[in-house]
């Protein structure tokens, strides 16, 4: 083993992407590194589902996490879209949608979710 090698990693920030590094990084590697995730007691949890992107699933499948039980036992939402609200100017709205628009939209989502 080169004397080099990585063994210890640092997250500093526990919000969403903190944890789920951690927990990435853990399920990955967790047995070569020893992880330390450090967060603050002093900044609150915001809780507004800033990783449920439709692409969550892939890390679901990576962690070996049950998206079915996840959603139900947090009572979950799919986040179908981001809106930008005073996006050019004030009163100048945008929605970015995840997926597809349109007409036919809700048979290929309904397709995608339930494969």
């Amino acid at each position: 083993m080169n004397s080099s090698t990585i063994k210890n990693v640092v997250i500093a920030g526990g919000g969403t992407a903190g944890w789920m590094a951690a927990a990435a990084f853990g399920k990955l590697l967790g047995k070569n590194l020893n992880i330390t995730l450090v967060e603050s007691d002093l900044i609150p949890t915001v809780g507004v589902g800033e990783a449920t992107i439709p692409t969550l699933h892939i890390f679901h499948d990576l962690l070996k996490i049950n998206e079915a039980e996840v959603m139900k036992a947090t009572n979950a939402t799919f986040k179908l879209g981001i809106s930008f609200e005073n996006w050019r100017d004030v009163n100048q709205d945008y929605i970015h949608s995840f997926g597809y628009l349109g007409q036919g939209s809700l048979a290929a989502l309904l397709s995608t979710l339930l494969g």
